[in-house]
This record gives structure tokens, C-alpha cells and sequence, in this order.
């Protein structure tokens, strides 16, 4: 004689009920960790935009000044970097070289950096074969970089260090000779929240 199979034995309620809750739990725990992490994505995208947008515009800065015409070979009696008072703010003032144009020219733009309405803007004129050929002309404006208070420079004088503009300002060029470029350029930007934002650049 055979002896009886054995039934086969299933989950039991209270298995079953077991199961459910440590489910709930882990689905808990998932949904507050992502919960957490979409908060942190979202409290940080606005830093990270104006993170992004910082690098930008020191960036664009630093392009500009790099390619700042040399005083020198042009023969120019002014600098082609300069910073002026212009309505109790001050404004950076770039002439750079740029990509010849067709006749192999090489080409000048005036690009001027300052505080507008509240953002830091770059305005520049357009190309032109001539020192001062573009002024007049409708400036073409970006803006860079908002939220800000004021926008202000400082120039590297060698032997002096960092000075106001206007001060300690070098010795005009004899008639004839080219004027110097100041070799550096300190950039500080207050933002409307308090912060501050400072960064040296070097010229040409």
C-alpha cells in the first residue's frame, strides 16, 4: 500500500497580511526618499541656473578682454581698456579685435560692460575697420547677469597695485607712442541679495 501525498501547503492569511505590510513599508520609505530628492532638485535649480549664469558672463568677460587690441602696434593714444563714471556707476570699455571680414580687414568692436536695470549687461557696437568706427550706432545689449546692486572696477597699475580709475593713472604717452593697457582687471559685482562676486581677469 502507497502511502497518502502529501497536500501541498499554501501561504496563510496571516503570511499573506505579513507580506502586504512590509511591502507598504518599503514603498513608504521609496516614496519619501523620492520625495526628499525631488525638494533638493527643486531648492537647488535656481542656484544651479544662476551658478551657470555666473560662469557665462565671467566667461564672455574674459573672452572680451583677452582679445582686447594691442595699443602698441595700432599706434592708439588711448588705452583700448578703460573703465569710466557714467551715472554714478561705472562702465568697463573693451576694444577688441575680431575674425577679419572678407577683404581680410581686420575689424574693431567697442564692447562696454556695466550695471542696467538691475542686471549686469554687455552692450557692444558693430564691427568696424576703424578705431571708433562703430560709435553712434544702435548698441547691441545682453544681458548677463540679473539681480544685481552695482558693478564696480579696479585697474592693475604695475607698482601702485590695484587702484581706483581715475587714480594712479599712468603718465600720458608722448606724442607719437602708443598708451598702455593696464595688465589686469578686477571685476566686483554686488548682488541685490548682499552677496558679492569678485574675479581678476587678465588683459589681452
Amino acid at each position: 500500500m502507497t502511502a497518502p501525498a502529501h497536500r501541498r501547503r499554501g501561504f496563510t492569511l496571516l503570511e499573506l497580511l505579513i507580506a502586504i505590510g512590509i511591502l507598504a513599508l518599503l514603498s513608504l520609505l521609496a516614496w519619501r526618499g523620492l520625495s526628499s530628492l525631488a525638494a533638493t532638485r527643486d531648492r537647488l535649480a535656481p542656484l544651479n541656473e544662476d551658478s551657470r549664469g555666473q560662469l557665462a558672463a565671467f566667461g564672455q568677460l574674459a573672452r572680451d578682454l583677452a582679445q582686447a587690441a594691442p595699443t602698441v602696434p595700432l599706434r592708439l593714444a588711448s588705452p583700448t581698456v578703460q573703465v569710466r563714471g557714467d551715472d554714478g556707476g561705472q562702465t568697463l570699455q573693451v576694444q577688441r579685435l575680431i575674425a577679419a571680414d572678407v577683404t581680410g580687414a581686420t575689424l574693431l568692436q567697442t564692447i562696454l560692460y556695466r550695471e542696467q536695470g538691475g542686471a549686469l549687461v554687455r552692450q557692444s557696437t558693430p564691427a568696424a575697420a576703424t578705431v571708433g568706427g562703430g560709435d553712434g550706432a544702435t548698441l547691441a545689449t545682453v544681458t548677463l547677469l540679473p539681480q544685481v546692486k552695482s558693478v564696480r572696477f579696479r585697474l592693475w597699475r604695475d607698482g601702485a597695485g590695484w587702484v581706483e580709475p581715475g587714480a594712479g593713472e599712468p603718465a600720458p604717452a608722448a606724442p607719437g607712442a602708443a598708451a598702455a593697457n593696464p595688465p589686469g582687471i578686477e571685476v566686483l559685482i554686488e548682488r541685490r541679495d548682499g552677496t558679492q562676486l569678485r574675479r581678476v581677469l587678465l588683459v589681452g
